[in-house]
């Protein structure tokens, strides 16, 4: 399933980000994305390379070339951003859906969102 910006199925994430949402003005503090640890950047190019797209755990491993073994250590990945994110008093970029019975956690970047981190990957 790809997702527009306007989609309403955002609004229904299980994520409860609080803060400033990445933005147009946010390229400069986009541009560090290579300061993340590297588990966290891995999954994270995925989610800029997959623009809206709902990517379940395991989309997700197999796209990272199989470099994560489970659910929980896609999970632990993505805590990487955490403290930049913190620093750079922004929500993580991400949104994502808890599975339930049974079936696995989706994770997906908003279009608008991807697009900045690309641009931004793109001028180095």
């Amino acid at each position: 399933m790809i997702l527009t910006d306007d989609d309403p199925m955002w609004s229904k994430e299980s994520g409860g980000h609080q803060g400033p949402e990445w933005g147009p003005d946010d390229r400069d503090l986009a541009a560090t994305q290579d300061q993340l640890p590297t588990s966290t950047y891995l999954i994270h190019k995925v989610l800029v390379d997959h623009p809206g797209q709902m990517l379940s755990v395991p989309e997700l491993i197999e796209l990272t070339g199989n470099r994560f073994k489970n659910a929980h250590a896609v999970a632990s990945a993505l805590q990487g951003y955490s403290a930049w994110c913190k620093q750079h008093d922004r929500i993580f970029p991400f949104s994502w859906w808890a599975g339930r019975n049974g079936r696995a956690t989706h994770y997906a970047m908003k279009p608008r969102v991807a697009a900045l981190f690309r641009e931004a990957r793109q001028d180095r």
